[in-house]
């Protein structure tokens, strides 16, 4: 009953440690381990929430259950991390591409402002 996850610390370091609590104590309880592992648990975890809905009194259930959570968080670690490299080299795909696109065209505001402006001169000169 004294294991505690750690505020940092992962559900899987958490179900480790509580592992190696577990198989020290000669008499276990299914129900009195799953509780444990459920107090020990942080407040407002997906996982704690989840055991505090289910009436379950399997330890390898709760295992179980604890591994399915265990790859999500792991899953999302993995995908959060990769999407900004991924996204970085996205745009500067679309950079090169918008570079060397053939059909753009070249940007030609500025000289027909001056074209307008030579021609009125040469109105104004003219008259």
């Amino acid at each position: 009953m004294s294991v505690k996850q750690g505020e940092t610390e992962s559900l899987r370091d958490y179900v480790k440690r509580f592992n190696a609590e577990a198989v020290t104590i000669p008499t276990l309880q299914q129900k009195v381990t799953v509780l444990a592992l459920m107090t020990g648990l942080k407040e407002g975890t997906p996982f704690r929430n989840y055991l505090g809905r289910k009436k379950s009194t399997s330890l390898i259930e709760v295992l179980g259950k604890a591994n399915d959570y265990i790859w999500g968080e792991e899953f999302d670690k993995a995908s959060n991390t990769k999407r900004p490299a991924a996204e970085e080299k996205d745009k500067e795909k679309d950079r090169k591409e918008d570079k060397y696109r053939k059909d753009k065209k070249p940007d030609t505001s500025n000289r027909r402002e001056e074209n307008n402006s030579v021609k009125r001169g040469m109105k104004a000169t003219s008259k």
